[in-house]
């Protein structure tokens, strides 16, 4: 009921790092972009569409690591190179010290992918895929794709398999494609409720200094608005006397809150 194996440095939509790259003939500063190591058979194996140029084959894997052409995405070539054909055009890594990265060879351009977990008006993220071998990895990420049969059912016999090969060889966190994208997503929502608790909070002290401080105001000129209220000025005139200021602080706070965010 195998149909297909991929062997990978994390799951597809996380990339294994994260690294400033510089492209050739773009005067820009150099940009941070997602890194993802993936073997020969990873793009058909999840059906990502090349959109020009290769994917990588096994004369690539022959090559020595710093020879090896890379595989970037759509949203890598529309944010970061501009107009003309990316394919042939070479990238670099800008290391933090004064080394200097050898030059690498874009091979082919993939479709964005996966596309299940982004959020609609989310941008993708800007992917390049490295090949290297599986001897290259200390641990990585093993994707199987099944027919006739559920991941469910199949685990048994991977475990099986994986024991027949090497008893010490440990497999963990065997969970089918679609699972990881919820588990994926509801950590999404998690971080969210997290961020929007926090700036409740926030916003609840700020209310509360606010009100300290308009009782403060307002004690400071009790006489005052005693002697306005006996001279018979109304109610209405003294609370827009004593909100106008404070409206005006609040007014401006929150147009350069607005432009900053």
């Amino acid at each position: 009921g195998v149909t297909g194996v991929s062997v990978t440095g994390s799951i597809p939509w996380e990339g294994d790092r994260r690294a400033l790259l510089e492209v050739d003939g773009v005067d820009a500063p150099s940009q941070r972009v997602s890194i993802a190591a993936v073997d020969t058979s990873y793009f058909g194996l999840f059906g990502v569409r090349v959109l020009a140029g290769r994917g990588f084959t096994s004369a690539d894997a022959a090559l020595p690591a710093d020879d090896r052409p890379v595989i970037v995405n759509r949203s890598f070539v529309t944010e970061l190179m501009g107009a003309g054909d990316p394919v042939g055009r070479r990238v670099r890594y800008r290391n933090d010290d004064s080394r200097v990265a050898p030059w690498l060879t874009i091979a082919g351009v993939v479709e964005d992918f996966p596309e299940a977990i982004k959020t609609p008006g989310q941008p993708s993220a800007r992917m390049m895929y490295h090949l290297s071998r599986p001897e290259e990895w200390g641990g990585a990420t093993l994707t199987i794709r099944l027919l006739g049969q559920t991941p469910e059912a199949y685990v048994p016999t991977l475990r099986r398999l994986a024991t027949s090969v090497d008893p010490m060889l440990q497999l963990s966190n065997t969970v089918p494609l679609e699972v990881a994208y919820r588990k994926y997503a509801s950590t999404g929502l998690q971080l969210a409720l997290v961020v929007a608790l926090i700036a409740g909070s926030v916003l609840l002290l700020c209310a509360a200094g606010i009100h300290a401080l308009m009782s403060f105001t307002v004690n400071q000129r009790r006489r005052e608005i005693g002697i306005r209220s006996a001279l018979g000025a109304p109610a209405r005139r003294i609370l827009a006397s004593v909100l106008a200021h404070a409206t005006r602080q609040l007014t401006f706070g929150v147009a350069l809150g607005l432009t900053v965010a």
